[in-house]
């Protein structure tokens, strides 16, 4: 079913014993993306010879090859490892990474495949978000550390042959910050300070503007917030996720932001449980997929299993039965189709 040609003829010329081959190319309608390392499709095997004919119904056995590569290393460098790995317009994988030249020392780089050669050069920056403008150059979002506790925000574009370094904010920001690049290549972050979650535009010619989004301290209470992702949505709409935690109850609330010409709305969508040394979860994500569905993703480290919340007909609902069990880093993409995709170190699964 779903697969062309419907029918295959072949002949078998000759065969030793009990066995024959006969090779046949069929295309599914899956869409390319064969998420189960093996599936079984049904189907019907028909032989006729001179005796006449017998057909059984059979199962297609279809079993996914990988292309897996080993990105190479910058040359005299021995261990590298991946800051953020994107997929640029063209479709060309990259990523922002760092290696370790000595003990303690590292060397970080960025490294895109084009024409099917991975170009590698060293840079002067961690990069923490990765992103791709209108014109596929790259933009990267990243701190520095200021001191023991306080990190500064930056942003470095590739202008040419050159990378151009734009200070956002002096101090304050943390390692919980995420960016998305509209259309107008408008670079939005939000990113955790001392004192809540802040909100900033970047343009190209550095201009900047920031606001503070969730405050710590509310009706009396003690709240702390954590930005966990953003990404842009419909209609020139920006979609965040956040966690709200309040010190008195030991409680962490979902929090779903949604911004439509700057202007921020929250929606509290369910409670999460209390705080751990990870925060309220390990990792959470939004996106909004093929047909305008809005997904979050939660992924709880203490209790290794992921969540997901799906928005229908302006509600949240969360989908018990997609709950899975993960024993290390989870993240949500999306296939060829536009569907979400959950990618964990046990367990790969869709939601159709």
């Amino acid at each position: 079913g779903g697969a062309e040609p419907s029918v295959i003829t072949g002949v078998i010329e000759s065969y030793e014993g009990d066995h024959a081959e006969l090779t046949a190319n069929i295309t599914l309608s899956r869409g390319g993306d064969l998420l189960e390392p093996t599936k079984n499709y049904p189907a019907k095997l028909t032989l006729t010879n001179a005796s006449g004919e017998a057909s059984s119904d059979i199962l297609l056995s279809v079993t996914a090859i990988w292309h897996i590569e080993e990105i190479p290393k910058v040359p005299g460098l021995e261990y590298h490892g991946a800051y953020d790995l994107k997929v640029d317009r063209n479709g060309n994988p990259a990523l922002t990474a760092f290696t370790q030249v000595d003990f303690l020392q590292y060397e970080r780089y960025f490294a895109r495949k084009v024409d099917g050669v991975w170009e590698e050069e060293i840079v002067d920056f961690a990069g923490k978000e990765l992103l791709f403008d209108s014109g596929n150059r790259p933009v990267v979002v990243f701190t520095k550390s200021e001191g023991t506790s306080q990190q500064s925000l930056w942003v470095a574009r590739k202008l040419g042959e050159e990378w151009e370094l734009t200070q956002v904010r002096e101090a304050g920001a943390s390692l919980y910050l995420y960016a998305a690049l509209d259309s107008d290549d408008k670079l939005h972050i939000v990113f955790n300070t001392e004192d809540g979650v802040y909100y900033a535009t970047v343009m190209e010619d550095s201009k900047t503007l920031e606001g503070l989004l969730l405050d710590y301290e509310e009706n009396g209470n003690s709240f702390s917030y954590w930005a966990g992702s953003l990404t842009t949505g419909s209609e020139s709409s920006l979609l965040g996720v956040f966690a709200e935690h309040q010190s008195r109850t030991d409680e962490s609330t979902l929090i779903a932001g949604k911004a439509t010409g700057g202007s921020w709305s929250f929606e509290g969508i369910a409670n999460i449980g209390s705080y751990s040394s990870h925060g309220p979860v390990g990792g959470f994500d939004i996106a909004e997929f093929l047909g305008g569905l809005k997904v979050i993703f939660l992924y709880f480290y203490d209790a290794s299993e992921i969540v997901m919340y799906v928005e229908r007909d302006g509600t949240w609902q969360k989908l018990p039965h997609y709950v899975m069990e993960v024993s290390g880093e989870a993240t949500m993409k999306a296939d060829c189709d536009g569907n979400p995709v959950i990618l964990g170190e046990r367990e790969l699964a869709s939601f159709w």
